[in-house]
């Protein structure tokens, strides 16, 4: 599952942000209210659901790059991949997030119960900058609360990672947090 980003508030906001939460209660619920159409229009990408997040991780690098034929450039972009692929297996997760742009993200779990508060908090910020919340999008979350114990539970794998690269009007003040990490593996 993708989240929607294809807005910039500002030229000079440049933040970046990495998610991927793999829990299978999780990825339960969210595909349980996707159906029932909770996040129609608002926040989620529906065809992203069930990529593989490692494809899609795949498949952002390379849209990085321009194309070349040159076999000792290709070598040391694939060396670059390998290491970017490291800690995504190939299967669906909960959630996968990228963006290297315009990320609204500046915080990150500081232990494995936080995850959901910050993973409902960036949802909250992405549902109500591009929609009004639906009592689906509520009644998710109620869920998600109602379930917490189940999902902290079962975390397999997570990996959060934000920054924020800013700069003039928007840039971090002298001493400001700029990077977040956040990394369990079960």
């Amino acid at each position: 599952m993708k989240i929607r980003t294809n807005f910039v508030t500002n030229s000079s906001s440049y933040s970046s942000a990495e998610i991927k939460i793999d829990n299978p209660v999780l990825l339960e619920i969210l595909k349980k209210y996707e159906e029932k159409g909770a996040f129609d229009g608002t926040i989620l990408e529906y065809d992203r659901i069930g990529v593989n997040a490692k494809e899609e991780r795949e498949r952002e690098f390379w849209g990085c790059y321009p194309w070349t034929d040159d076999e000792e450039e290709l070598k040391e972009r694939e060396e670059e991949l390998a290491e970017v692929l490291k800690g995504y297996e190939d299967k669906d997760v909960a959630l996968f997030y990228y963006n290297d742009e315009s990320a609204e993200v500046d915080y990150s779990p500081e232990n494995i119960e936080d995850v959901i508060g910050c993973l409902l908090r960036m949802l909250d910020y992405e549902n109500g900058f591009l929609g009004s919340v639906s009592p689906l999008f509520e009644d998710f979350k109620s869920e998600v609360l109602n379930r917490a114990e189940e999902i902290n539970e079962n975390y397999e794998d997570v990996i959060w990672k934000a920054r924020n690269n800013s700069f003039g009007e928007s840039a971090p003040a002298e001493g400001e947090q700029i990077e977040w990490e956040y990394r369990f593996k079960k």
